[in-house]
C-alpha cells in the first residue's frame, strides 16, 4: 500500500514516512473557526450541567 501527501503528491510506501514529510517539509496547517458564536470548551472551564430528572 502506498500514500500519499495530499498538499504535493509525494508517494510513500509508510505512514510513518508520511508523518514525518509532514512534519518537516510542510508548514503546520493553522484551521480558523468560520462561526464565531461556537465556543470551544477549555481546560479551565467545565461545562455546568443542572438538575437531572428521573422519573418515577
Amino acid at each position: 500500500m502506498t500514500y500519499h501527501c495530499p498538499l504535493c503528491g509525494l508517494r510513500v510506501r509508510y505512514a510513518s514516512e508520511l508523518d514525518a514529510h509532514a512534519r518537516d517539509e510542510h508548514l503546520p496547517i493553522h484551521v480558523e473557526e468560520r462561526k464565531e458564536h461556537i465556543t470551544r470548551y477549555r481546560r479551565s472551564g467545565r461545562p455546568k450541567l443542572g438538575p437531572v430528572y428521573i422519573p418515577l
